[in-house]
């Protein structure tokens, strides 16, 4: 039977018609057309040369359908319901079931669902990753990673099958927390991406629905910085009260080598070269671990040589505690947590008038955009000349002074 086709069924009562054509060229070839009915999905047309050829395809692939069809019977009555609505469902989109299924497990892999708690503990046991390279994650990295990663846990639960969060719960999440400023919605939102991306990677999830939420706008405030006075108040207080706190060597390496907060608890004083005037900061203690080579100022090392430079960290034990007290031993109220390094990049800057300089001394290494958007602050000028010429009392050095300028010598030993 034909079903209206011209041609000839084979086999018989499969649908499969078979018809003769005749080519532009003069010569015969056989078509065998395959209704979408028959197929389940589109129309098959495919030509021969022989006819012995188009009856074996033919045969083949009514055979093949035959087993599909075969394996419908297998189906539970809840399973053929199922695929009954999937396939209405789906009928405004032009998707077959299969297309669907496809679709489904590029987001959902198949046998590698994993919930919550388990992603959080596989994605902290994991090195991170830094310039594209995996790495050892620093304590530091590992401890935020774990407060913030424990606050996604709790908040859509441990059982929670990673492959369910959506962007929406994300950014309801992160939007109910009013207590939280926009940066801190940020550092959140940072982890979860994190630890989703890990999901990804490792095909538990097809996309990060972290990915989906925006940033928050964070409101650019000028950076915080010490006056010149502020300055001189903190190191003679760092001065005076270096046999009990062990800070000046902190606060000289922060105002005068603009140092981080976490290479300065990194280093120690090992790090210093006293014969070349400069400190190194190591791949293990720079922020991108990069290595690079601060010069020191004259005042710097004038100051530096009343410290006991025997090898231990810059950042005492207790450092919190320490810093605080010093702080108000120096009249200094406020703080932000940045002013020395700020301070150093806006004096250096309106001491030297050369950004690239002071982007380098910084460790920045994308030019000096970040300079002018984060660190630079306007001060008056001639004030990095008064900045940088802060010695010692017992001490007097020229203005502006260089650092070549004068002979190094060796570090005094305290007692």
């Amino acid at each position: 039977m034909a079903f209206g086709r011209k041609g000839t069924e084979h086999p018989s009562k499969s649908g499969i018609i078979i018809s003769e054509k005749t080519n532009p060229s003069g010569g015969t070839s056989w078509r065998v057309e395959i209704s979408a009915r028959r197929t389940g999905g589109s129309r098959e047309q495919k030509q021969f040369a022989t006819l012995a050829s188009a009856k074996e395809h033919a045969e083949r692939r009514w055979e093949e359908i035959l087993a599909v069809g075969q394996a419908a019977f297998l189906l539970t009555g809840e399973q053929r319901f199922d695929a009954v609505n999937a396939l209405r469902a789906l009928e405004p989109t032009g998707l077959t079931l299969v297309q669907a299924a496809e679709i489904a497990l590029k987001h959902s892999p198949l046998g590698k669902r994993m919930t919550l708690e388990q992603l959080r503990t596989d994605f902290l046991s994991a090195p991170g990753k830094r310039l594209g390279k995996l790495v050892r994650r620093r304590s530091r990295t590992l401890e935020t990673l774990t407060a913030r990663t424990a606050a996604i846990v709790r908040t859509f639960g441990p059982s929670r099958l990673t492959c369910e969060i959506t962007p929406a719960e994300i950014s309801r999440w992160l939007e109910k927390r009013d207590d939280w400023s926009p940066l801190t919605r940020n550092s959140y939102r940072l982890a979860a991406h994190a630890m989703f991306n890990y999901a990804v990677a490792h095909g538990h999830i097809g996309t990060n629905p972290v990915a989906q939420v925006p940033a928050y706008a964070v409101v650019s405030r000028p950076p915080s910085i010490l006056s010149v006075d502020e300055a001189e108040r903190l190191l003679d207080a760092a001065a005076d009260t270096n046999h009990r706190h062990d800070l000046l060597g902190y606060v000289v390496l922060g105002l005068f080598g603009g140092l981080r907060r976490a290479e300065l608890e990194r280093l120690t004083w090992k790090a210093i070269k006293w014969d070349r005037m400069m400190i190194t900061v190591d791949a293990a203690a720079a922020k991108m671990a990069s290595i690079r080579n601060v010069p020191l100022p004259q005042n710097a090392m004038a100051w530096l040589r009343k410290c006991d430079p025997k090898d231990r960290p810059l950042s005492p034990l207790g450092f919190r505690r320490r810093f605080d007290s010093l702080r108000a031993e120096a009249g200094i109220d406020r703080w932000s947590g940045n002013e020395l390094r700020h301070s150093f990049a806006s004096y250096h800057y309106d001491l030297h008038q050369n950004a690239s300089l002071t982007a380098a001394c910084l460790g920045h290494t994308s030019g000096t955009n970040l300079l002018f958007t984060h660190y630079r602050s306007l001060v008056a000028l001639g004030d990095g000349a008064r900045y940088f010429s802060l010695t010692p009392k017992s001490e007097t050095m020229t203005v502006g002074q260089h650092p070549a300028d004068t002979p190094p010598s060796s570090p005094a030993k305290v007692a």
